[in-house]
């Protein structure tokens, strides 16, 4: 008997990593606020390296929660709204220099736009000739034209959706040239992806109306409007390549169940039902994609004011119900939710906003297994500086991973720029190569990454060579052996990472010659790449080629 007892316990140590489950923390975590709220979005507002969280509110505008610990939040104001119907909100950089800026939709007033400035929101509305009086309920972000600025997007209850132009320090109305002006449905949840694989970032809008509206980029400022039918109204709808084919699939909340669309070449075809998919009533909610387990297979979150699930994605050919092995049963009267890995321990945990005065959430992730995942931060040069619509495949003998940087996600709420691969049982010593087609139309490849780490990416940084040949005094700087030297007078800050795009080392520059030296000694050969911003005025990225 002794030793049965004992081989059952061997068994159950050996099967725990094969077991996980969300543990949810809400007041622990700072976020009993009982107030009713609709989405939530995550982004590193104060650049501290941790995730924050933002809630749109009914009747009491904006709730800020800054992060202090991976699973701890203090309620901030910033200079935020506090009255006002909100339900769409997006973080975004709206000006390019590196913080995330906001604008907030309202349903009874017009629509505002602020900038970060490190310790509060400025209201920059005005001075961005931002004009949208009311009826707003979703937002989202897109460079639309690609000429490298964000340009902002808005869903407005049954009146017309408004597309602004990013002119740098403005915004123009371009609503009518691009082709919006006549669409006054009641859909207003918009998201935004490469539906149509033609590296034109396109738009999508569902809620309230029995189709799903897809907006088509052409190229040219212009969108083609196509619909894609359903039984039943929809609610809010995510994007991902469920079947890791290469292309962008859809979910979206109906009024009886989930519908998942398969693409197929640009076309549509709904598989949901066929693939497990149970009837649920949905009341108000949404989808959102995200591999909880790092298994390579995006699995499917669904939250709602009735009662939330969880489908786990069995190879791309079926989906099972998780939602009670995983801890999520008890997860009601959601409204908006996202995916973001607070810890940084590769797995993705989940933010929750509550509907009819409940509480706020973060479920932490505490499933352990042997999978392999990657984490992939993205800077856009002549993309935006949070370069939405720009895919990153993942290549591993005969297997394609495929994301896509998104703006907003389910119902009116939004994950991190991060993007995050689960690689499954596939592990190797490191991944084949990395492809990056951004925004821009440029592409990136990098070869032999060691996966199960938070990698950041500069766009075209692996073409860019720093020629010494030159006079030093044209050189933001110039290397002699392993020591960099800057020019006398530079100030700001000097970051080195290496190829596979980790920070080895950041400096603040005094101004001071004999200050502004770098010393690499302890960096074995090989290629790394510097990042100088000279007080927010200039980047400069250069290529350094250290020998032995």
């Amino acid at each position: 008997m002794k030793s049965a007892g004992v081989y059952w316990l061997l068994v159950f140590i050996i099967l725990i990593p094969l077991w996980g489950e969300f543990v949810c923390y809400t007041g622990s975590a700072g976020l009993d606020v009982f107030c009713s709220t609709s989405g939530v979005q995550v982004g590193d507002i104060n650049g501290d390296g941790l995730f924050d969280l933002m809630f749109t509110a009914r009747d009491f505008g904006i709730f800020l929660f800054i992060a202090d610990s991976p699973f701890h939040f203090n309620e901030s104001d910033w200079s935020l709204p506090t009255l006002g119907y909100t339900r769409g909100a997006t973080l975004l950089d709206i000006d390019n220099d590196s913080t995330l800026d906001m604008f907030v939709a309202f349903l009874y007033s017009p629509t505002l736009l602020f900038r970060n400035n490190g310790s509060s929101f400025v209201d920059i509305t005005s001075l961005w000739g931002l004009d949208v009086p009311d009826q707003g309920e979703g937002t989202a972000c897109l460079d639309y034209n690609r000429d490298g600025k964000i340009d902002i997007f808005v869903g407005r209850y049954h009146a017309v959706k408004n597309l602004f132009h990013n002119n740098g320090a403005s915004l123009t109305d371009v609503t009518s040239a691009a082709g919006f002006d006549d669409i006054l449905d009641g859909n207003d949840l918009p998201s935004v992806a490469d539906f149509d694989g033609n590296r034109w970032t396109d738009i999508s809008i569902s809620g309230n109306e029995n189709y799903i509206r897809l907006f088509h980029n052409n190229g040219d400022g212009t969108f083609s409007d196509t619909c894609i039918s359903t039984d039943f109204n929809t609610g809010g709808h995510d994007w991902a390549d469920f079947d890791n084919d290469g292309d962008m699939d859809l979910a979206v909340i109906g009024e009886d169940r989930p519908y998942i669309f398969k693409n197929n070449g640009g076309t549509f075809v709904e598989v949901g039902e066929s693939l497990g998919i149970a009837e649920t009533y949905a009341g108000l909610g949404g989808c959102n994609w995200g591999d909880y387990d790092n298994d390579g297979w995006v699995d499917l979150l669904i939250t709602q004011t009735s009662e939330s699930f969880l489908y786990r994605n069995i190879y791309g050919t079926n989906f099972e119900n998780v939602t009670s092995i995983e801890g999520l049963d008890t997860i009601s009267n959601a409204c908006g939710a996202a995916f973001a890995d607070f810890d940084e321990d590769g797995f993705l945990d989940i933010a929750v906003s509550r509907w009819e005065d409940g509480p706020k959430s973060v479920l932490k992730n505490q499933r352990a297994n042997n999978y392999s995942w990657i984490e992939i931060d993205l800077e856009g040069a002549e993309s935006p500086r949070n370069p939405v619509g720009t895919e990153v495949s993942v290549f591993i003998d005969t297997m394609r991973f495929t994301r896509q940087v998104g703006s907003n996600h389910g119902y009116a709420s939004q994950n991190p720029y991060r993007i995050h691969f689960g690689l499954g049982y596939v592990r190797p010593a490191v991944i084949d190569s990395i492809v990056i087609n951004w925004t821009s139309g440029r592409r990136d490849t990098y070869r032999s990454v060691v996966p199960n780490h938070i990698y950041s990416f500069i766009e075209d940084t692996a073409s860019i060579y720093e020629n010494n040949s030159g006079s030093r005094g044209k050189n933001m700087f110039y290397v002699i052996g392993k020591t960099i030297v800057l020019n006398s007078h530079t100030k700001g800050t000097i970051q080195v990472f290496d190829i596979m795009g980790r920070l080895i080392l950041s400096k603040e520059l005094s101004g001071k010659f004999s200050g502004n030296k770098i010393e690499l000694s302890k960096c074995p050969a090989g290629v790394y790449f510097l990042k100088l911003n000279n007080n927010g005025n200039d980047k400069t990225i250069k290529k350094v080629v250290i020998l032995k």
